[in-house]
């Protein structure tokens, strides 16, 4: 009886010792596909702003289309702000002292397209919508830089297509 219960505890410890490597084999493509997951809304919010920008550039042309224009910018700011907190692909490919670098730019990067967009809100506010068009090409320079210093050249380059698409 003695001898019954050595080997099916052996047993047991050799079985979760065989397991323990298949459990990380098989939850790492999980926690990659949640890390996919986290990039993938980075990139949808970006969109949106991007979207919003194009819409911006028709609606700031008429000073009846401000209260249009002014949710837009509301809105834009309000993707900005999560995208913000959010970490580009890119920096999953840097190690600690670049990494850490890279998204102090980042954060900088869109802690200015804030700023701006709140620059352009008070000038539309305003019906100052000459300035809010100087503004709404600035931001646009800052895409262009950012998505040259931020993003995957893959993303990058659909990115770009995409805007010449839209053009």
């Amino acid at each position: 009886m003695r001898r019954f219960e050595t080997t099916t505890v052996g047993s047991l410890l050799i079985a979760a010792l065989l397991a323990a490597p298949f459990s990380l084999i098989f939850s790492a493509p999980a926690r990659a596909e949640e890390e996919k997951k986290v990039k993938s809304e980075l990139h949808k919010k970006m969109e949106l702003i991007d979207e919003g920008m194009k819409k911006l550039k028709r609606t700031l042309r008429k000073s009846d289309e401000n209260p249009d224009s002014l949710k837009l910018i509301g809105e834009i700011i309000d993707n900005a702000k999560l995208c913000r907190d959010m970490t580009p692909t890119q920096a999953d490919k840097l190690k600690d002292p670049e990494r850490k670098k890279f998204l102090e730019e980042y954060r900088a990067s869109m802690d200015k397209l804030l700023s701006t967009m709140e620059l352009m809100k008070k000038a539309v506010a305003a019906g100052d919508n000459e300035k809010a068009k100087e503004l709404r090409s600035q931001l646009k320079d800052m895409e262009d830089e950012g998505h040259d210093k931020f993003m995957v050249s893959e993303e990058r380059d659909k990115a770009k297509a995409k805007d010449k698409d839209a053009k």
